[in-house]
């Protein structure tokens, strides 16, 4: 049985020079990133307009006349551009929903939290501003405020929502009911 051919020491070496062209591409769309989240931050400051569309045009325009000079297709170019662009517009936003939440670093607990739903919930919540803890049988609790059993959570947030099935809920909700629990507390369901 034969092994596997011997790699080519030139192709080795290209594919190792290919990795860290891929690595410093990653290194400079991260700061890109947050140079984009800087010029957000002083657009909100200003009440100005995240998305400048003559601004954009003028990107990419110079991004394709660089990419003809290079060599490189100036649509794979602009591509590319847009695709960092929409990027870059989907993190200003986030920024700006986090800044204008309403959670002010307030606690807020969400059972069910692992779930489609509960999870959605979480992610809002946090953009929100609220300090979110999660409860749920399937969470990770290696990640900072995560529990397996609600009862072991926090249950002194201000706010809980409970996000299981139906009949998990009913259950749930009896129990702090019972406790009472000082914040405000709802659950969501969805139908199947």
């Amino acid at each position: 049985m034969a092994g596997p051919d011997p790699v080519d020491p030139r192709l080795e070496a290209l594919r190792n020079e290919l990795d860290e062209v891929d690595v410093d591409l990653i290194d400079l769309a991260a700061r890109r990133q947050q140079i984009v989240a800087e010029i957000g931050r002083i657009k909100q400051g200003a009440g100005r307009q995240l998305r400048d569309f003559r601004r954009e045009r003028e990107v990419i325009d110079r991004v394709r006349t660089r990419a003809g000079q290079t060599g490189l297709n100036p649509d794979v170019a602009e591509d590319l551009l847009k695709r960092l662009i929409d990027a870059s517009l989907t993190r200003q936003e986030q920024d700006r929903v986090r800044a204008a939440g309403r959670g002010e670093g307030r606690s807020a607990l969400v059972i069910g939290g692992a779930g489609l739903l509960g999870g959605w919930l979480v992610a809002f919540l946090d953009s929100q501003g609220y300090a979110v803890s999660v409860a749920d049988p399937v969470v990770d609790t290696r990640l900072p405020r995560s529990y397996r059993d609600w009862r072991a959570a926090p249950l002194d947030a201000g706010l809980i929502v409970v996000s299981t099935p139906p009949r998990a809920s009913a259950a749930i909700l009896s129990e702090l009911a019972a406790r009472q629990v000082p914040g405000l507390v709802f659950d969501v369901g969805s139908i199947k």
